[in-house]
């Protein structure tokens, strides 16, 4: 669990606010859709920063990256906008690892009916000014507490990687249980037609008292010509109650020519009760 008060820093910490707020309200968007988070060229990058009481609503903040200046060529860009060092970073943006960063910050929050609210804080083209972002930062924080977000009910955070494909649940109100991902896709190189062909399933399961059930699955069968494509869960988001889950997706896609990441909220789920489970 990430400490909110504790970001802090000059630009991308929760110390960051607005001075004129924008929100964007996007049309509810069908059961099927998924929810863009964010693009860029490198993957973007979501942390998510507070539940409502009911937790029918959540919000991210979310760092959509791209690749910085070459420094070389930034001399000119630092000249025109004293904003930004010689290295290409804007002055200020810095990660939730407290790493500087080239692209853009905004919280996005999320709720059960799938509409979304967007309170951008560092923009991408120009750079934020500190104070700027600073004065965004604190209007957002108004926004969301407006909306019933509490920044202090985080819940549990999970990125599924090799060695770390489970998750054990103890904290909330309901019984433990333990979530899995399983990663059962590849992709299939097909040399006399110059594709390939993506394949195969991604499964949360849900591990309680001996039993198990699939809580999501994505099956995948796309053909492509892209030197590289794969999606992947990188994060996974447990309520403070432990009685909903949110799955994000990476879609990553890159050829000789360009590449690119795609961020999605792709599940939004009701865990169920222990009863339901089905015998392994």
């Amino acid at each position: 669990m990430r400490d909110w008060h504790a970001m802090r820093q000059p630009v991308l910490s929760l110390s960051l606010g607005l001075c004129v707020l924008s929100l964007v309200l996007v049309t509810p968007a069908r059961a099927e859709e998924e929810l863009l988070l964010g693009s860029g060229t490198e993957a973007p990058r979501a942390q998510l920063i507070g539940w409502s009481k009911d937790e029918r609503r959540f919000a991210f903040r979310v760092f959509e990256r791209d690749e910085p200046f070459v420094p070389g060529m930034a001399e000119e860009d630092t000249t025109a906008d004293p904003s930004r060092g010689k290295d290409g970073f804007c002055k200020g943006y810095m990660d939730h690892q407290g790493k500087p960063f080239h692209g853009s910050l905004a919280l996005r929050v999320f709720e059960q009916g799938k509409k979304v609210v967007v309170l951008p804080i560092q923009e991408q083209e120009k750079c934020t000014p500190p104070k700027k972002a600073a004065q965004r930062l604190a209007e957002a924080k108004k926004t969301l507490a407006g909306l019933g977000i509490d920044l202090q009910s985080t819940g549990r955070e999970w990125s599924p990687k090799e060695g770390a494909m489970r998750l054990e649940v103890k904290e909330g109100t309901r019984p433990p249980f333990t979530l899995e991902l399983l990663d059962d896709t590849e992709d299939i190189d097909n040399e006399d037609e110059g594709t390939s062909r993506y394949k195969g399933k991604l499964q949360l399961l849900l591990h309680e008292g001996g039993k198990k059930q699939v809580l999501w699955s994505k099956a995948f069968d796309k053909e492509h010509t892209n030197d590289d494509y794969f999606v992947s869960v990188p994060n996974v988001a447990v309520s403070p109650s432990g009685r909903r889950v949110v799955v994000l997706n990476r879609t990553y896609e890159a050829s000789t020519r360009q590449m690119s990441n795609t961020l999605t909220v792709v599940a939004i789920l009701d865990v169920p009760e222990a009863a339901t489970a089905k015998a392994e």
